[in-house]
């Protein structure tokens, strides 16, 4: 199957500004960005609809370990290979190991942790609800039912924050993190399929429909910083969010803009190749934390941006399986797909 460009480059601008973010850049530019990780759930709405997934009738269980093999398994993996070269890398500098049993252990989970693989966990569980969402999809034709349906979704994630603001300690904490954070991302993702379905003509419609509803949330919270409406997502948030990424995916459907973009193999290859881009920028940015602190968020940004790249790709050269999710127990390779489900 033919990869959409459009995807594509989203995904690339998507993992780059989740980088930026890590840097800490000026709180104006902290804010704008914070439709990256929306972005991606949308991007995994649209890849679904886009995947053979929805064609081939596969059973839930296969695709459930599918899942599991392309989201948890590398990410363990990773941190196996992060917490290692860590260790080593203190050793060498001479100084105190900065993660405890239970950071170590949160990490494992997609919990806390070393605040990083939270994106882990929430992908994860939206690959595991998207035949429920695609199926929603389906039962919503018509813009005025797209948008009942949006409203309804977004009526429960009101309660959910309700809920999760009256909760303290660790259940606060597993509510957020299994329940409240999750679904609201997997209304990012149900628009997601909705756009890949529909023509401009009725995204545009969309579009305009979460441009209203962020400014009637915002009226409701004083246009704060969207930051702060992130854990978990609020309408507030996500309807900045998905509407952002609604509007770019638009615009990029125009055909010559599309057919534009299709000449840059490299956004194929960092589309590809995000989440190992996205594993490696975590060793990058400890490390640079470790021995340089006082570099700018400039700076920061660059080396990590180019570390992370050029890391990964030495990792797909030479180790093409590590953290693809693509190995077989049955022969050493890389599965190459036609499908679209990066994710």
């Amino acid at each position: 199957m033919k990869r959409d460009s459009r995807i594509d480059l989203l995904r690339s601008v998507a993992i780059v500004l989740i980088l930026l973010a890590h840097v800490y850049p000026p709180n104006f530019l902290f804010q704008i960005r914070t439709f990256d990780v929306p972005l991606m759930a949308f991007l995994m709405g649209a890849s679904y609809v886009l995947s053979e997934r929805k064609s081939k009738k596969e059973q839930f269980h296969k695709y459930l370990w599918k899942r599991f093999k392309r989201l948890i398994i590398p990410a363990w993996i990773f941190l196996t290979l992060y917490f290692v070269l860590m260790w080593v890398g203190v050793l060498f500098l001479n100084r105190e190991y900065p993660f405890t049993t239970e950071i170590i252990r949160t990490s494992y989970t997609l919990e806390s942790g070393i605040n990083y693989v939270w994106i882990i966990r929430v992908f994860f569980i939206i690959s595991i609800l998207s035949p429920v969402i695609y199926f929603l999809t389906q039962k919503s034709n018509t813009i005025l039912k797209v948008t009942g349906l949006l409203l309804i979704l977004l009526a429960i994630q009101i309660v959910l924050c309700d809920i999760s603001g009256n909760m303290i300690g660790h259940t606060k904490e597993i509510f957020q993190s299994y329940i409240a954070i999750p679904f609201g991302y997997c209304i990012a993702a149900f628009v997601g399929m909705k756009a890949s379905e529909q023509g401009i003509r009725k995204n545009i419609q969309l579009s305009l429909i979460l441009v209203f509803i962020f400014i009637l949330s915002g009226l409701n919270v004083n246009f704060g910083q969207l930051q702060m409406f992130k854990y978990p997502p609020s309408p507030y948030f996500l309807a900045y969010g998905i509407g952002v990424s609604l509007i770019l995916y638009t615009i990029l459907s125009n055909r010559k803009i599309e057919a534009g973009i299709s000449k840059f193999n490299i956004l194929t290859w960092m589309s590809k190749h995000s989440l190992e881009i996205y594993y490696w920028h975590i060793f990058a940015i400890s490390v640079l934390n470790q021995i340089r602190p006082e570099t700018s968020w400039r700076g920061k940004f660059v080396i990590i941006l180019i570390g992370s790249i050029l890391v990964t790709a030495i990792q797909v050269y030479i180790f093409p399986n590590l953290l693809s999710g693509k190995f077989s127990l049955k022969k050493y390779q890389v599965e190459t797909s036609s499908t679209y489900e990066d994710y």
